[in-house]
């Protein structure tokens, strides 16, 4: 008689086993894949927290530097002459030489505006401001916090006298759902030591709940 070949499948308990082993390899790879995308997306947004971060700090920190007078607060009309009202009218007009020659110098004057989603500088006589931060300008969902200090600050030695330092402080952090994804804080120094008589920061201000306008002058 011939013999009849069996032909031999895998059991209800293999086919279970093999699934079960599989569905834990999924998961593992799956872990090892959102893991690795997450960490690839949170270092972008650093690197992008971070350039975002230092050209805010520089072009302020550039910017304030030189200005032979200064003013931030929530709104300042570069417009209007009053927008200039902070500075004497004498400094308006600054008398230089050239050679042998006496000369008036117009200072030159800007505003940046910046507040949590942006940063724009309008130019003396020119209408259209210049986008620094925001716009096309990739921000994921950050927001900027821009802080300074008062100026005059009051003196630690006498609480009824105010003094003039030779710095402005501030601050820059870029944070996103309360997470500090960059942070710098820093001194502008004044380098025109007359704009000392001619600053104004009436109180701690910060883009965190303002809107910041920063009016300077300086020597074109």
């Amino acid at each position: 008689m011939k013999k009849k070949n069996k032909l031999r499948g895998f059991s209800l308990v293999e086919v279970m086993t093999s699934l079960v082993i599989m569905v834990i390899l999924i998961a593992i790879a799956s872990g090892v894949i959102i893991t690795t995308f997450n960490i690839f997306g949170r270092n972008a947004l650093f690197r992008a927290a971070q350039n975002n971060g230092n050209n805010v700090y520089n072009f302020i920190y550039d910017h304030l530097s030189y200005a032979t007078a200064l003013k931030i607060d929530e709104t300042v009309d570069i417009n209007t002459k009053n927008g200039l009202s902070f500075i004497d009218e004498d400094d308006l007009k600054i008398t230089g030489t050239e050679g042998s020659e006496t000369v008036e110098i117009i200072p030159y004057y800007e505003r940046i505006n910046i507040t949590k989603d942006s940063m724009s500088l309008t130019r003396k006589s020119i209408s259209t401001p210049v986008n620094i931060l925001g716009g096309n300008t990739v921000m994921n969902g950050c927001s900027c916090i821009v802080s300074f200090e008062q100026y005059p600050i009051t003196d630690p030695t006498d609480n009824s006298k105010t003094i003039k330092p030779d710095t402005i402080s501030f601050k820059v952090e870029i944070v996103r759902d309360d997470e500090v994804f960059y942070s710098r804080q820093g001194s502008i120094p004044i380098l025109n030591k007359s704009a000392k008589d001619h600053i104004v920061i009436t109180k701690n201000i910060s883009t965190k709940d303002k809107t910041i306008n920063m009016l300077y002058t300086y020597i074109n």
